[in-house]
């Protein structure tokens, strides 16, 4: 009988603290529900994801100011694994947006290939896809660590490291961590006041769509980007932008934020 337990405990293997790329074949996204990119269901609910990106970016402003981890790029997906805030170093930011690596771009597996975002979508954990172990050989000048974030027991999107493989695993994954924690606060915290984003939103009686450029504009995508995530002109995003300035009662972009965003 302790020969047996003995072998059962030589069997088991204690669990990764994150996974890698061997693990994408072991956890098929297709067995957990989600919505693939493309066919997101419309929806009006902004406030959880410009929060997290302004989180973010409010965050990594203050992580920016450390040597430890230079040069490198934060990046935040929604939970269809699609770019909706990136920053960093801007020649990085401009090669990989060269790349295709940018706001509205989908991380997907199947339409990125094996990436840290799309191995989280996956398993559901602390992904780590190092340099060339990526499909697209772009994407093979950093190495990238990815944290879920949580909201209600629910994924509510992905927050992401990218920085050169010589890196220190043992510094970057705890910082990301932290990070992906302090952002899941922050946007608790906003969740559980009544006055949130789209609530204050709504009260100016936007479109469907205007709702839509509001939200993204408010997550910091230029005119270019918002264009190309909902397929329209770029003009008709500046008519919009103009339109939702005069409903809300600003007269440009740094008093709409300021109204919108900061507490």
């Amino acid at each position: 009988m302790r020969r047996r337990e003995a072998g059962i405990r030589a069997i088991r293997k204690p669990l990764k603290p994150w996974c890698t790329v061997d693990d994408f074949d072991r956890n098929p996204a297709d067995k957990q529900e989600r919505e693939r990119p493309g066919e997101q269901k419309e929806k009006t609910d902004l406030g959880p994801h410009a929060k997290h990106a302004e989180a973010i970016r409010k965050l990594a402003g203050e992580i920016e100011k450390l040597t430890l981890v230079k040069p490198h790029l934060f990046l935040y997906a929604d939970e269809a694994g699609v770019v909706r805030h990136i920053q960093g170093e801007s020649r990085l930011t401009s090669r990989l947006g060269e790349a295709g690596l940018r706001a509205g771009a989908s991380l997907a597996r199947e339409q990125a290939g094996r990436n840290a975002v799309a191995l989280a979508m996956a398993t559901g954990r602390l992904s780590v896809v190092e340099g060339l172990e990526h499909d697209k050989r772009a994407f093979g000048a950093l190495s990238w660590i990815c944290s879920p974030l949580r909201r209600e027991a629910r994924t509510s999107g992905y927050v992401a490291l990218g920085s050169p493989p010589s890196g220190e695993l043992a510094f970057r994954v705890p910082l990301l961590q932290q990070l992906a924690r302090s952002v899941e606060g922050r946007t608790e915290r906003a969740a559980s006041d009544p006055d949130t984003v789209q609530k204050r939103l709504e009260e100016h009686r936007l479109t469907f769509r205007e709702m839509q450029v509001a939200g993204d504009w408010l997550e910091g995508l230029t005119v270019e980007e918002i264009a190309d995530r909902l397929g329209i002109a770029e003009q008709t995003v500046r008519t919009f932008i103009k339109k939702i300035y005069a409903k809300t009662g600003v007269n440009h972009k740094g008093e709409f934020f300021i109204r919108f965003l900061k507490r």
